[in-house]
């Protein structure tokens, strides 16, 4: 799961690749890379602070990030926060998938 950090902020990136290049679209792909890049280092800090923890803490902060982003209509961090969610849950369960074989 150490590699998390990188997979966040690379899938994120390669996402947003073949969106529309509208100014608006650029904006929003901004916001949602910056979001992927701070989900990125978050992870890095729960996993080195808090071990076997990091993964429950890490949806607790995606899902407080992605609140707070639907309370002030940033559309796009909420929907990358959604996202990022996906991604751990499924690397949380590829590694569980490989650490019990």
């Amino acid at each position: 799961m150490a590699k998390l950090a990188g997979w966040i902020g690379n899938e994120g990136t390669l996402a947003l690749i073949n969106r529309d290049p509208s100014p608006a679209k650029l904006r929003e792909a901004r916001q949602k890379v910056m979001t992927f890049a701070l989900a990125s280092a978050r992870w890095t800090e729960f996993a080195a602070q808090h071990g076997d923890l990091a993964a429950e803490r890490m949806r607790l902060w995606l899902d407080a990030t992605e609140a707070r982003a639907t309370q002030r209509g940033a559309t796009a961090r909420a929907e990358a926060a959604a996202q990022a969610r996906t991604w751990l849950a499924e690397c949380v369960a590829a590694h569980s998938t490989r650490t019990s074989d």
